[in-house]
């Protein structure tokens, strides 16, 4: 499981991505927080951070359930 929050994101704030984080029993899982300060901002404004994120994280899952 991947989660992506923002770090000033009032509708889904990071408090809720790390909650969540912590209750998952993948082990797998990973916690990506990037900069903003609106819901889904991250994407415009740390874009290469999100993308790195989501491809380091389908590589590993890739390799983990060959």
């Amino acid at each position: 499981v991947l989660f992506v929050a923002v770090e000033g994101d009032r509708r889904m704030p990071p408090s809720i991505a790390r909650a969540l984080y912590a209750h998952a029993r993948s082990p797998q899982k990973q916690l990506v927080i990037l900069s903003g300060d609106r819901h889904g901002e991250g994407f415009r404004r740390a874009r290469a951070e999100y993308e790195k994120a989501v491809t380091e994280f389908l590589g590993r899952v890739k390799v983990a359930g060959e």
